[in-house]
């Protein structure tokens, strides 16, 4: 049983306070447990000489506290870790897997000290690849792929339609409608999703504009493989020409695709798919809503879907070609 099922099994026993052990290193116990607001923590026993905390770490996503617990039969310092908002979830459960793995290689060492560098190392590598990966463009590019894997006719799709990538007017253009594809990857809370210009949930004319809108988790554990879901498209006829192989080749490139991406982008599960007719009522800016300023030079606004049922398109495929 991985962490996150044993969180889980914890929340369902809610008469188990004490927790679980999960791990053991030179300090003592690890321990999972859930607070009293029903938020999951780490616990590491640390039984060594050195008493005193290190300085405070400036984490993201996750707060460190150390405290003394009774553990046993006695009372020692704990090094006390629990994410700091829900949607933070994903990261805590990646520092706490780090920080399991690290601690048990340690040999001798049991001071606060250990753990403060464990927590550190997984902190730094988590900047470095955040400023390696372009994770925002790596999302955007899951929503327009999964688009056309699950929502496209693909018979009759070519691959002009897909204009995302090249910067069209909206990331599919069909004959006589566009479609607009937004992602997120919160699981909970109003579903938002960001604007970034004054057209894009703008109609073209005498064409109809869908608005598809979803929300993923990126995990180890997911049940959708990103790698299988590239080779589909790659595979697809509508791909096979030289000229549409290297459009396909350049969009995945610039949206941070490869074979070695990180290994939380590896795999997803889909918590929701919803496609939206956009027509008048539907919240959004246009350029006959908002005054035309020549000293405006950027406009991005939030759009929340929560309230957005009456827009829902249950239509089958989409024939971008009709």
């Amino acid at each position: 049983m991985n962490l996150e099922e044993t969180w889980l099994e914890l929340l369902r026993a809610a008469n188990e306070s004490a927790g679980r052990p999960v791990g053991m290193w030179a300090g003592g116990l690890v321990l999972a447990t859930v607070s009293g607001r029903g938020t999951p923590q780490l616990v590491v026993q640390i039984s060594g000489p050195e008493s005193v905390p290190p300085s405070t770490l400036e984490t993201v996503g996750f707060q460190v506290d150390y405290q003394p617990l009774v553990i046993g039969q006695g009372t020692t310092l704990c090094a006390i870790l629990e994410p700091k908002d829900p949607d933070d979830l994903e990261m805590f459960n990646a520092v706490c897997e780090h920080l399991l793995s690290e601690l048990a290689k340690l040999d001798g060492e049991q001071s606060p000290r250990a753990v403060d560098t464990a927590i550190r190392e997984w902190l730094d590598f988590w900047r470095t690849l955040k400023q390696a990966f372009p994770q925002s463009s790596f999302i955007g590019l899951i929503g327009e792929l999964l688009t056309f894997d699950r929502w496209v006719d693909k018979d009759t799709f070519r691959w002009e339609f897909w204009q995302g990538p090249s910067g069209g007017p909206h990331d599919f253009c069909g004959a006589s409608f566009d479609v607009e594809v937004k992602t997120s990857t919160k699981r909970t809370g109003p579903v938002l999703h960001e604007i970034s210009s004054i057209d894009q949930l703008q109609e073209r004319a005498n064409r109809q504009l869908v608005l598809m809108s979803f929300r993923l988790g990126f995990s180890a554990t997911g049940a959708l493989s990103t790698h299988d879901l590239i080779q589909r498209i790659s595979a697809h006829k509508a791909f096979e020409g030289k000229e549409a192989s290297s459009y396909l080749t350049k969009a995945l490139a610039e949206g941070g695709y490869s074979s070695s991406i990180p290994a939380k982008f590896e795999k997803f599960d889909i918590w929701a798919e919803k496609m939206y007719e956009i027509r008048d009522g539907f919240p959004r800016l246009t350029r006959e809503t908002v005054p035309f300023d020549e000293r405006i030079t950027d406009l991005s606004y939030t759009v929340d879907l929560s309230g957005c049922e009456e827009y829902l398109k249950v239509n089958g495929e989409l024939d971008l070609e009709s």
